[in-house]
């Protein structure tokens, strides 16, 4: 979908119901494989367990014709303790059965401890398939831009790894072609969100993301964080994208320096469509005069001033619905480091200072170095 045309009228039933529900995604992926449902011919449903095999780089370990029948369970219990969203069991012709293990996240960030406790329980129920089960991690939506905990056993797919395997087959059903479609159109949303940027805020009020098909304001602004972090010189993974309840947030490394004399942390953070420069808690905190010296009352363009928060940080906000293209903000961030020798003064000599000594030309310097 190019969201320079005209937006679709018809919403897919799928985005409709919820696609943030990973139940939808089981659903259609138990249809497309299990033996009982006649609308997808056997031979497809084997073409997709070979897939799912090539897409892990794992060789099948069968021939696709020894597969005499493919049963999936949704829900997976054991117990009351834990709920597998998928296992997929293929009973081959010669009696033997092999395992696929999957669990899906669209939205919420997957836990390094529900995946292992996935990997344990399931071995420990089937020990003597272990070696015959294969684990999947499959991530439908904003839960691809977090951090994925390291749990060997698991492969993880994102969302253009699951269209690459589930995408061409042949079967005329409008619940496959819906499906693709929806997929399709939420990769879109991810790919280009720096163009659907105008005009979007982060108030409840502004309901710019919606009516571009984002679930909600959060989406948005993960997709948005994911796409800035790939201009990082220094590698997307030192930006560190965080879920939370009450706003979407990216965090650049915390950087050790010295304001005022006294050993502090300073780092920058987004929120919304925000940019603060922040000072971290300290031990030695800033006095009172400190706090206003940094907060010295400049007003350039494009720029706030420093300001005093909560818990004594300094923030300096800038805003990414400015004229300047927004991945030269991911740039600023990695070279103000720098900003002191362009003054001339130590290394050790903070933003603050700057400003405290020739705040004009720091803010000139800022905008003609980094924002042209």
């Amino acid at each position: 979908m190019n969201f320079t045309e005209k937006t679709e009228e018809h919403t897919p039933l799928i985005e409709v119901i919820g696609y943030q529900f990973e139940r939808v995604h089981t659903g259609v992926i138990k249809w497309l494989l299990d033996s009982e449902y006649q609308d997808v011919p056997m031979e497809e449903k084997r073409k997709i367990i070979e897939r799912i095999y090539e897409k892990s780089h794992q060789s099948s370990p069968f021939a696709s014709d020894q597969v005499e029948e493919i049963i999936c369970h949704p829900e997976y219990a054991f117990a009351r303790t834990r709920r597998i969203d998928l296992v997929v069991e293929i009973k081959m012709a010669d009696g033997n059965r092999k395992y696929i293990v999957m669990e899906m996240k669209v939205d919420t960030i997957p836990g390094g401890k529900q995946l292992q406790g996935t990997y344990n329980d399931f071995c420990c129920r089937h020990s003597d398939q272990k070696d015959d089960t294969l684990f999947l991690l499959l991530l439908f939506g904003t839960a691809q831009v977090f951090k994925i905990p390291d749990v060997p056993p698991f492969h993880v797919w994102k969302l253009s790894d699951i269209i690459d395997v589930f995408q061409g087959v042949e079967v005329s059903h409008p619940i496959y072609a819906e499906w693709m479609r929806v997929l399709e159109r939420e990769q879109d949303r991810a790919r280009h969100v720096e163009e659907r940027l105008a005009g979007i805020g982060g108030k409840e009020k502004d309901k710019g993301w919606k009516r571009h098909g984002y679930r909600n304001r959060f989406s948005f602004f993960y997709y948005l964080y994911d796409q800035l972090r790939k201009y990082s010189r220094h590698g997307a993974e030192q930006w560190k994208i965080h879920g939370s309840p009450h706003n979407p947030l990216m965090n650049f490394t915390w950087m050790p320096t010295t304001l005022f004399g006294k050993p502090v942390h300073v780092y920058f953070e987004f929120n919304y469509e925000h940019l603060f420069f922040k000072l971290a808690d300290q031990e030695q905190k800033l006095t009172r005069d400190e706090l206003t010296l940094c907060s010295v009352p400049v007003t350039p363009r494009y720029m706030s001033r420093f300001v005093e928060t909560e818990g004594h940080r300094l923030a300096l906000c800038f805003c990414l619905k400015n004229s300047f293209p927004s991945r030269n903000l991911v740039h600023f961030v990695e070279k103000v480091c720098k900003i002191c020798k362009i003054f001339g003064g130590e290394v050790n000599v903070w933003l603050g200072e700057c400003m405290a000594v020739d705040h004009d030309r720091l803010f000139k310097e800022l905008i003609t170095t980094f924002f042209v």
